[in-house]
């Protein structure tokens, strides 16, 4: 294992452990992820990001936000590089910076690819019940993220959910999130609360599952278009209409269209347990 870069050296505001950087594990774009190690071991990874400032701002404290409610892994370090000459661009600040959290498993996207893989063979029944229970592990974590952050992901594709050791889901890659109650960025278009709903569909086609998520997402979708039409910008206040659409209303929609859809999409649903237990 080598030293990390002295070229990216902590803020004065960052406690700093003795850090040493293991190999590459992958990368994603532009944020290559490294495995990393403390005196304890190689719990770790690193991702290195070339962002525009607000986008690390985000991703850094929605990820902080997420995990203190046990929908991300911790932030366990974070600092910002010193800058070099081919880092930055033309129209905004472009900043160069870390994020060490604990290390996951693998992301959804491969484990659904392998459960699909079981069910063309002898293992069918074993993917399909695998499938299920991912099924209604993303759903309660997508749910969770709404109900109790009142957060959209915005980004919320397969590849952007991780499995512990566990079998335990956790959000990644929250540089695109935000909260309901603020107005669309200046940064990007604001997503619908309906868009973690149709990037999850995808990532389930082939599963047996998809139209679940399906189903969701056009019905949230056609509720949203109904707030847009009061308030562009921040569809989930308008207050001008006497406080019917508003984020309590969309919750209460979401929350009652979720079990609707769940009665009717999962075949004898109790067996397998309680949805709020997932």
């Amino acid at each position: 294992m080598k030293r990390f870069s002295e070229r990216c050296v902590p803020t004065k505001h960052i406690f700093v452990r003795e850090w040493k950087l293991g190999n590459k594990i992958f990368a994603k774009g532009s944020r290559p992820v490294y495995e990393i190690c403390d005196k304890k071991g190689c719990n770790y990874v690193l991702k290195v990001m070339v962002a525009p400032k607000w986008f690390f701002n985000r991703e850094l404290c929605f990820q902080i936000i997420c995990a203190k409610n046990g929908l991300c892994k911790p932030v366990s370090d974070w600092w910002l590089c010193k800058k070099s000459e081919e880092e930055g661009g033309e129209e905004e600040e472009y900043i160069k910076g870390v994020i060490i959290t604990p290390k996951l498993k693998e992301t959804l996207e491969s484990k659904l690819k392998k459960n699909i893989k079981m069910m063309n063979v002898k293992k069918k029944y074993r993917g399909v019940l695998d499938n299920f229970l991912l099924a209604m592990k993303t759903l309660k974590l997508i749910f969770d993220l709404h109900q109790k952050l009142r957060v959209i992901h915005g980004d919320a594709g397969a590849n952007n959910i991780m499995l512990d050791y566990d079998e335990k889901l956790f959000l990644i890659d929250m540089g695109l999130s935000f909260l309901m109650s603020e107005p669309e960025p200046s940064t990007f278009a604001r997503p619908r609360l309906s868009i973690d709903y149709d990037y999850i569909a995808e990532s389930f086609k082939g599963t047996g599952f998809e139209s679940l998520f399906r189903d969701i997402d056009s019905k949230l979708a056609k509720i949203e278009e109904k707030f847009e039409e009061y308030d562009e910008d921040n569809p989930f206040s308008a207050e001008k209409i006497k406080g019917k659409y508003t984020i309590e209303y969309i919750l209460n929609f979401e929350k009652d269209l979720v079990e609707e859809e769940l009665k009717k999409s999962i075949i004898d649903f109790p067996v397998y347990g309680d949805f709020y237990s997932y």
